[in-house]
């Protein structure tokens, strides 16, 4: 019996085999004369597979609909396991977006000519973007976009570093942050009428691009998208650009003329053309509003400008402009920063006789209502017919002249209105009751008379007034602030006239040439570290009363002698000061 089953098992294996060598030279035969394995009109339909397989083992996977695809039809691309959107042909990558059009980006986009072409489809769909790469191609100098493409992305052509000429298809609509930065070889884009922005960095560093025309189209240019151009000389802005990012165009050193239609603007960012500095010609359009912080600053070149009848608002935009020799503020002007400093060679300021807010006098811009002096230039006289009675913040910062008067009806000097100034003499009226901290502070200042009614020295007052020798207190002052005298390396004389009821910390730090000083007390509290880094200092004299000594009074003054004290003083601070061994008491 079982030597039966045996039998009958090899003959039936036999059998299979023989029928599996019969329908192989069958689908063979079938395929030779039809393209198809089983033969003409043989349907893979759905439920053929679940008549053959079963419908539980069928469930969830997708099955052939049709017959075999003809042999000579074009082959698929199939695409990699690791990303079943991406496929690679040629120098590219292709990958498919949610719209149905292709991405692409490059993975050896090297050309025997220097030429890459921008493939316009893939897989009969668009290429409508343009993606980075990690590749760093050595031998493409010229790009040709396709007319599918309406985006190039962030970083795109950052690496091509021969890039030479880039040109744009019909429908590019944006050009992403840092498409082309550092593309320091590239003298020529040609733009497309249609393009609306031009992101952040977009063309940074590109050190050779000498000529661009910016479409009509533009609307929007992003933060330093073109900073660093050296190469390129001049540049028109659209109407209907509405924004301009911050440092656009700075750093554009051979940019030497700029025209600006401002019919949409909205918004200049900061330093837009700064340190442009061989701009000599600015056309600002009709439709301007405000020119923004630092917007022209060291522009060195910059001899004249007219400003726009349009604008409101005048931020902080020709500092260190050292040729601008006028300027006129027009009668639509409403708010105004001071925007000259520096600006060596302005001798003249107009104002609109129409303007509402503001008018000029000597030179001078004065807010008619406050009557504040907003900003003087080196050719200011202030006027004493009572049209002024503050100096604005920083009204004369960074302005260079010999002589300045500030005569009565003056009554405030407002903090840092001198800031930076080179002023040999300065000459204050009486009828002054207020300079505010830091008014004078690195002014070059050789002389100095302050005004009987003041009674502060403000904070920082003269700080780090190289050029001062001398100056005497007037007898109504009773408080010296913190750092007044501050580092004024040259004051070797001071004389205080009154009697003091404080003096602050630091106030006389760094004031290496004062070799004595006297100070008179009325119940007068005396800071910390108040003559430290005094290196000449030989004595100090108090007088008077005294309230309070705080620690410090005196460290790093290797000449001191001598300390004179009131005889009331009875107790010192444990770290009263810090002397070296020359010290001889404090008496």
């Amino acid at each position: 019996m079982k030597r039966a089953l045996i039998i009958t098992a090899i003959i039936l294996l036999i059998a299979a085999v023989v029928g599996i060598v019969l329908l192989g030279g069958l689908m063979m035969n079938n395929y030779a004369e039809t393209g198809s394995v089983f033969g003409s009109g043989f349907d893979f339909s759905g439920n053929f597979w679940e008549n053959i397989i079963g419908n539980d083992i069928l469930n969830g996977v997708t099955v052939p609909t049709g017959n075999v695809p003809d042999s000579t039809a074009p082959p698929i691309i199939v695409p990699p396991q690791k990303d079943e959107t991406t496929y690679e042909k040629d120098k590219f990558l292709f990958t498919l977006l949610d719209d149905g059009s292709y991405a692409i980006s490059f993975k050896n986009p090297n050309t025997p000519d220097g030429v890459l072409t921008i493939p316009e489809a893939f897989n009969g769909a668009p290429v409508t973007i343009i993606l980075s790469s990690d590749t760093e191609p050595t031998y493409v100098k010229t790009v040709l976009i396709p007319d599918t493409v309406t985006k190039i992305d962030t970083g795109a052509f950052d690496n091509f570093s021969l890039l030479k000429k880039v040109v744009f298809g019909k429908n590019v609509k944006v050009v992403m942050s840092r498409a082309f930065k550092g593309c320091r070889e590239l003298e020529e884009v040609v733009f497309n009428e249609g393009l609306d922005m031009i992101g952040s960095s977009a063309f940074e560093r590109c050190t050779s691009l000498n000529n661009i025309e910016l479409p009509s189209s533009l609307r929007s240019i992003g933060n330093a998208a073109f900073w660093g151009c050296s190469s390129l000389e001049e540049i028109t802005i659209n109407g209907n650009v509405v924004s301009i990012g911050n440092d656009a165009f700075s750093s554009c050193t051979s940019l030497k003329e700029v025209t600006i239609y401002g019919e949409s603007l909205d918004r200049i960012g900061e330093n837009t053309f700064g340190y442009c500095g061989a701009l000599e010609k600015v056309t600002l359009g009709e439709g301007i509003t405000e020119l923004s912080t630092g917007m022209f600053n060291n522009c060195t070149a910059l001899k004249e400008i007219t400003l726009p009848s349009t604008l409101q608002v005048l931020n902080d935009a020709f500092s260190y402009c050292d040729a601008l020799q006028s300027i006129h503020i027009p009668a639509s002007v409403t708010a105004i920063t001071p925007s000259f400093a520096k600006c060596t060679a302005l001798t003249e300021i107009t104002v609109d006789p129409e303007n509402t807010v503001y008018h000029s006098s000597g030179n001078c811009i004065i807010e008619t209502e406050t009557k504040i002096l907003v900003q003087g230039c080196k050719g200011s006289t202030i006027p004493n017919d009572g049209s002024v009675l503050t100096i604005g913040t920083r009204a004369f910062s960074s302005i260079s002249m010999d002589t300045l008067t500030v005569p009565e009806p003056v009554k405030y000097i407002n903090s840092e209105a001198c800031l930076y100034s080179t002023i040999n003499n300065l000459f204050l009226a009486d009828s002054i009751e207020k300079i505010h901290m830091r008014a004078f502070k690195y002014t070059s200042i050789c002389s100095i008379v302050l005004p009987n009614g003041i009674f502060t020295i403000g904070e920082e007052l003269l700080y780090g007034c190289n050029e001062l020798k001398n100056i005497s207190l007037p007898q109504s002052v009773k408080q010296i602030s913190g750092s007044a005298f501050g580092h004024c390396r040259e004051l070797s004389e001071i004389t205080l006239n009154g009697t003091l009821k404080s003096l602050q910390n630091s106030a006389f730090e760094g004031c290496n040439s004062i070799k004595s000083i006297t100070i008179k007390g009325e119940d007068l509290a005396v800071g910390h570290s108040v003559f430290k880094n005094c290196s000449s200092l030989e004595e100090i004299i108090f007088m008077g009363t005294i309230s309070f000594f705080d620690t410090n009074l005196v460290s790093n003054c290797p000449s001191l002698k001598r300390i004179y004290l009131p005889k009331e003083i009875t107790a010192l601070p444990q770290d009263f000061i810090s002397v070296d061994d020359g010290f001889e008491a404090i008496v």
